[in-house]
């Protein structure tokens, strides 16, 4: 491999990293996702199911490296909240366990009001492949990481949410937060 393609190379993988770990606060910008690039959502709505108070509070290590939400109703957050209506949405993105790399770890969306006092969660279950997340990640596999779940939040009153994605792995419980909100109307 030529040394411009290597550089070239390294660069995009950089700037991919970079784009998938970045912290910032959010603000209410709306960025509509390509339609090329937006997996398809399942057709089936889910249901969101309540968390105890004690699911709510157990510790989760931070796995910031392991996922990434990517869009809801294909607009994507680019580190701003998202203004949707209760009922239907789609939940677009990747997930990945940083540590093990393995595909297929079970993982579920969790939605968390702003006040920490009620939450709920759904477990994903439409995988997709997503070849841009194995290689710059160096999956274990070539499993599907990619995820396109239609979420059904009209169980959840107006205001501001959380969202993250929880999953256990090796007996330990992780939560990989990039500060994704949802204002539900």
């Amino acid at each position: 491999m030529s040394y411009s393609k290597r550089a070239s190379l390294l660069g995009a993988i950089a700037l991919l990293s970079a784009a998938c770990s970045r912290q910032e606060p959010p603000t209410t910008a709306s960025v509509p996702v390509a339609a090329a690039e937006a997996p398809q959502p399942s057709s089936a709505i889910v249901g969101l199911q309540a968390l105890t108070a004690d699911q709510l509070v157990e510790l989760r290590a931070d796995a910031p490296s392991s996922c990434n939400i990517e869009s809801v109703n294909g607009i994507a957050f680019m580190d701003q909240s998202i203004t949707v209506a209760r009922g239907s949405v789609d939940v677009t993105g990747w997930f990945l366990p940083e540590k093990s790399k393995v595909s297929g770890t079970p993982a579920s969306i969790r939605v968390v009001d702003q006040g920490n006092t009620a939450g709920w969660e759904m477990s994903i279950g439409t995988w997709q492949p997503r070849t841009d997340v194995t290689t710059t990640m160096r999956a274990a596999d070539e499993g599907n990481v990619g995820f396109a779940q239609a979420l059904d939040l009209s169980v959840l009153a107006p205001g501001k949410y959380s969202v993250s994605i929880v999953f256990s792995e090796a007996d330990a419980k992780f939560a990989c937060q990039k500060s994704r909100e949802i204002n539900v109307e």
